[in-house]
């Protein structure tokens, strides 16, 4: 399992998120027409960490949430409902089989970003957090 999918089903497990939210969690990119609320996630970066003796399985990824919503009171609540589940979050991710993850943390503090898709027509938050996990 990647990092990725075990993020998603994470989600997907989450019952404020889920409540929120149904499936409409996609990685990259919405779906044509999509329907709101919707999450969409994007690996910013995903640096190797080395130590002195070289590459480690230790690996930082930065990912950039970006929630979907006509109405900035539903979008926020959701943007909430995100931080609540990964906010220092450490454990298996993603069910038997899932990855080891270190810690889940806010980049930049707690800093969310507002703003409207002129193309969708709709409201934006944005949330970033890096993901410190194992590589297998």
């Amino acid at each position: 399992m990647t990092i990725q999918q075990a993020i998603h089903a994470y989600l997907l497990a989450d019952g404020s998120l889920s409540a929120l939210l149904g499936t409409r969690v996609h990685w990259a990119r919405l779906p044509q027409n999509p329907t709101y609320p919707s999450l969409m996630l994007e690996a910013i970066s995903s640096p190797a960490v080395s130590d002195m003796e070289g590459e480690t399985t230790l690996r930082r990824m930065r990912v950039q949430a970006t929630v979907y919503h006509p109405g900035y009171v539903e979008a926020t609540a959701v943007l909430k409902a995100l931080r609540d589940a990964i906010h220092g979050f450490s454990g298996v991710m993603g069910g038997s089989g899932g990855v080891e993850v270190e810690s889940i943390d806010l980049e930049s503090g707690d800093q969310e970003r507002d703003g409207v898709d002129d193309d969708l027509d709709v409201m934006t938050k944005q949330l970033d957090f890096v993901v410190w996990f194992q590589e297998a």
